[in-house]
């Protein structure tokens, strides 16, 4: 997506590259698997050791979210989590996030998103 992006700039005579105006992040799809698996981690994470269950479950989306963003680094617990195999041998769906650095790109940000989407489709029985 990087290179894409960039070569369309160029193309377009933009002097920006991809990282400058988006925050492209791969997460898994969803914070479920997230939430999930956070209770089987052999060491809770600094800063989670006193919460509740509730707590833990919104420190989780506020940390995933910002670092969607781009606003944090991806911390250790979500690689690790983000590595586990389902009781099926597989790794679960993830996503590629676009978080625009500047308002002003967000409309950009959803049509790179929505074409990057365009294709998906769940499985269906007829």
């Amino acid at each position: 997506m990087r290179k894409m992006i960039d070569e369309i700039f160029k193309t377009f005579g933009i002097d920006k590259k991809c990282d400058d105006v988006f925050v492209l992040t791969v997460l898994l799809d969803g914070i479920d698997y997230y939430l999930d698996y956070f209770g089987e981690l052999e060491d809770a994470p600094d800063g989670f050791e006193e919460l509740d269950d509730k707590e833990v479950e919104e420190k989780i989306k506020d940390i995933v979210q910002m670092v969607s963003e781009g606003k944090m680094p991806k911390p250790d617990w979500m690689k690790e989590i983000e590595k586990r195999e389902n009781s099926e041998g597989y790794r679960p769906s993830t996503i590629l996030s676009i978080h625009p650095k500047d308002p002003k790109h967000t409309k950009l940000a959803q049509l790179i998103h929505d074409f990057l989407y365009s294709t998906e489709q769940e499985s269906s029985y007829g």
